[in-house]
């Protein structure tokens, strides 16, 4: 998987959102990072580490030790999963538009009744190589979540009124 990055606000020393979105009144700017005091530099403290962030001891406020900061590292790797999911899906959904306008069977038999079902998606995309095996396995292994998407995108992509029958 690739770096995901976690937003982390200056002002509370919070995660998953920024300075300009804290909802703090009062904030850690001016603390040190170490201690979490006032008065010093984190440079210069020699004070035992205190996370200014989740208020345990052993760690400094950026640390990937954090608690708080591990919990933010698995939402942004969902939500990157998800956008990569998304992104492939989109992808492939427009190949399967297209395989399913270009079939005859599936003009007569699913585009004039204005519905596609998961079984008839996947035989098309099986006889078609451009569609990448491992989207399509993804796509057999959340068949459910997907033949949402799958008519959500085809009513986007062609403007018909495709109901979903899964």
């Amino acid at each position: 998987m690739d770096r995901v990055d976690v937003m982390q606000c200056y002002r509370c020393w919070g995660y998953g959102h920024t300075r300009r979105a804290c909802k703090e009144e009062i904030g850690k700017e001016n603390t040190c990072r170490r201690c979490g005091r006032a008065g010093h530099l984190q440079k210069e403290c020699k004070e035992e580490a205190q996370c200014l962030s989740c208020g345990n001891g052993g760690h400094i406020v950026e640390s990937g030790k954090c608690p708080e900061f591990q919990k933010a590292l698995r939402r942004a790797r969902q939500q990157q999963r998800k956008t990569i999911i998304s992104h492939k899906l989109q992808k492939t959904l427009v190949s399967a538009y297209n395989i399913v306008a270009k079939d005859k069977h599936a003009k007569k038999e699913h585009l004039h009744s204005r519905c596609i079902t998961y079984p008839h998606f996947k035989t098309l995309a099986l006889k078609n190589k451009s569609i990448h095996y491992s989207v399509l396995k993804m796509l057999t292994f959340h068949k459910t979540l997907i033949s949402f998407d799958i008519v959500s995108l085809f009513i986007n992509i062609s403007s018909l009124d495709l109901v979903e029958t899964m």
